[in-house]
């Protein structure tokens, strides 16, 4: 998928996600993104992160990758979306939704150094665990 996306792609997407069909070399961080983003909108955060965290480990295993699961990752980017779709997912169309947060964030897969020393969010804990970034999120997501 390009960086500009469709409703329908999108939606192609994430079908494809959920049923584990998604080739592996198309789980990228712009998908861990648009999928994060179907997961979250219109649902509390933790509704729709438990729901993201199950299809995340359910693709995992089924693609072959059960141990690649990071919990820590995945509920710092589950923040991000939610953040971002607090600030601009008001009556947007998913597909314009899913370009604008690409576009913003799906260069960015080191941001969470920005929050976390190399080595906690490296850890083994980290993988396993929600740990909380050592500098506050919330205050700098939109630093470059």
């Amino acid at each position: 998928m390009d960086s500009c996306y469709t409703d329908a792609e999108v939606a192609h997407l994430v079908a494809a996600f959920a049923d584990c069909s998604l080739p592996r070399s198309h789980w990228d961080h712009r998908a861990h993104l648009v999928v994060a983003l179907t997961h979250l909108q219109g649902v509390e955060f933790e509704v729709g992160l438990g729901r993201l965290r199950s299809g995340i480990r359910r693709y995992n295993a089924a693609s072959g990758r059960a141990d690649g699961y990071h919990e820590t990752l995945t509920v710092f980017w589950a923040r991000v979306v939610a953040a971002f779709l607090a600030a601009e997912g008001e009556g947007r169309p998913l597909g314009e939704l899913a370009t604008v947060l690409c576009a913003r964030y799906g260069n960015r897969q080191a941001l969470p150094f920005t929050y976390y020393s190399r080595e906690r969010l490296l850890s083994k804990e980290a993988r396993r665990y929600w740990l909380p970034p050592q500098i506050e999120l919330e205050r700098n997501l939109e630093d470059p």
